[in-house]
Order: C-alpha cells, then structure tokens, then sequence
C-alpha cells in the first residue's frame, strides 16, 4: 500500500515598520565620510516632538512604511506498507518540508533571506518469532540545513572586498545595515538505529532494546564577519567620530563541523503480581560520546575560574554522561 500527501502554504504579510532617522535639517553637517551612509537614511515621513521644547525635532524624525513579508512551505510525504510474510512487516516513510522567508531588516534597501529544508527517511521492520516474542527494527536518516544571508553593498564595506555591516548612530536613530551574524549556515546528518523486542512471559511483558545515534553538524556563523561601527551619539556619527569597530580580523575562518554519538540501551519488566496490583522495574543506561570538531579548530574554557584563554583542542568538553544510568520503580493499582 502507498500512501502520499502534499500540503503548501503562501502568505504575503504587510508589516509597519517604524522607525527612527535623522532629520532633514541636520544631514547638512554631516562629513564626507558618512555622506554615503548617511544617503541610505529615507528622509523622515512625519516629526518627533522634542521634550524640551514641544517643537518638531531637529534631530531625528520618524520613518514608516509597510513591508511585504512572503513565506513559503511545502510538505510532502510519503509511506509505504508492505508485508513480507505472515511473520514480517514493513514499511518505509520520506518527509520533505521545504521553506523560505524574506524578513524586512530595519529600512527597504535591506532583506535577510532565510531557506530551509528538512528531509526524514525511515524504515521499519517487525518480526513475530512467536506469539510470545515481537522484535521491531528501525533505521532512520535526517538530513536538514538552514541557510541566512542579509546582503548589503560590497562598495559600501568596513574592509576591502567585504560587504557593508551594521552602524549603529546612537541618540535613538535605528541602527542601519544587514544582521550581524549574517551569512549563517547550519546542516546536520542525523543517523539512527534502533531496535526493541517485546517478550510476554506469564505474568511478566519483558522489553529491552536500544538506540544508538550518529551526529554530522556543519555550522558556518558570520558574526561580526562584516563588522559594526558604534557610535556615542548622533552628532558623532554625522561628524565620522567613531567609538569603535567590532569585525573580524581578515583570513578569519568561521565555520566548524562537529562529530558526536549517543547510545542507549533499557530493560523493563511489567509485572503483574495480581489482578489488580502491576509491577514495572527497569534500567536505562545512556551516555554520548565526547563531540569533536573534526577540523581542530574547535576551543573550549576548560577551567571558568582559573583559564585566561581558550584551549584549541579536538574534545570541547569533559563528559559527565558516561554515569547515566537510570532506574525506573512504578506500580498500578
């Protein structure tokens, strides 16, 4: 038997974006050097009052407009059911949710476009060795990624060859430029085995199985790749006196890719002592393997209290997992 579905959605939302922006009087004294900033500043669409005075500010004003966020997602599945024989079934099941988003970033001239996509394949099989005794096998994989870039001007960079970050002017003016942690990538393979088998014995349903996970995650995080200038006021800013510069340093590598396994393994007992008074005892014993980024460039604070750096080392961490063991004691009555 096969079995399959398909769902989509499209939405175009307008949101109001609101913001603040200095005001046409006081653009006249900005330098040269911000002149090309300063210009993807919109004019102001209405005035802020000044506190002091109650008159229409000379500093900043307000900016509003409407921004169309589209958002698409499709979702398909499908499964199919087989049985080998009398003793053995089986099914195998593929889900793919695919998505995108355009989100506004402060002012027009600025987007941060997000993508994702997730992909589920799994396949089960059951096995009756006897009325007493059900083994269900299960292998899955997972393959997903999320992806976000907030594009700007290459012209327009803090450093040769890299494209504009944040300024962020102070006196209340909306900070102006694309995300920060901008371009952002994360992927990860997920592979799973898992196995149970269910075993009645008299006044005793005996289970006990395992699962045991492998971990590929890739992640590529821009943060200040781009850079962001503060400043400590607006006339600061109009007159190109920074208070710093956050940015990376150039040949700067930002992505990793880490490597990990979790195992786990159970046995319950569901005793039935009497009609009415039911027993369950069981173990659990998980545990994960140390996560490693396989490149070396992972680093780690091994001591918070007495480290004054950052270790580079393959281990990121001790770990304390090796000791989960988990009983379990309930009863029904």
């Amino acid at each position: 038997m096969l079995f399959r579905s398909y769902e989509g959605v499209r939405e175009s939302k307008g949101i109001t974006q609101t913001l603040t922006v200095p005001a046409t009087a006081i653009r006249s004294t900005a330098v040269a050097a911000v002149r090309p900033y300063l210009d993807l500043y919109p004019l102001p669409t209405e005035s802020i009052l000044d506190v002091a005075t109650g008159q229409p500010s000379t500093q900043v004003g307000r900016f509003s407009y409407i921004y169309k966020r589209p958002t698409r997602e499709d979702f398909g599945q499908a499964r199919w059911d087989y049985n080998l024989s009398e003793k053995d079934m089986m099914f195998a099941r593929y889900t793919i949710v695919d998505s995108s988003r355009t989100n506004a970033v402060g002012f027009p001239q600025f987007s941060d476009f997000a993508t994702s996509r997730g992909q589920y394949m799994t396949f089960s099989e059951n096995h009756t060795f006897s009325p007493a005794v059900l083994n269900m096998l299960r292998l899955s994989f997972l393959r997903s990624f999320q992806n976000y870039d907030s594009p700007s001007e290459v012209s327009l960079g803090f450093l040769p060859g890299i494209q504009m970050g944040s300024i962020a002017p102070g006196s209340g003016v909306t900070s102006l430029g694309p995300i920060g942690s901008r371009p952002l990538g994360l992927n990860q393979n997920q592979y799973s085995l898992g196995n149970d088998v269910l075993w009645t014995r008299g006044n005793h349903t005996i289970k006990f199985g395992t699962l045991i996970n492998k971990f590929h995650v890739y992640t590529n995080v821009g943060t200040n790749a781009r850079g962001t200038w503060t400043f400590n006021n607006l006339a600061a800013f109009l007159s190109a006196t920074p208070r710093q510069l956050v940015i990376l340093s150039p040949g700067s590598v930002t992505d990793r890719t880490y490597r990990w396994e979790t195992y786990g393994f159970y046995g319950q007992d569901d005793w039935r002592v009497s009609p009415k008074f039911t027993l369950n005892l069981g173990l659990r014993y998980e545990f994960t393997r140390k996560v490693n980024e396989t490149k070396g460039r992972g680093s780690s604070l091994r001591n918070v209290l007495t480290d004054t750096a950052f270790a580079v080392a393959p281990e990121l961490f001790d770990n304390p997992s090796m000791t989960n063991i988990s009983p379990r004691l309930g009863f029904a009555w």
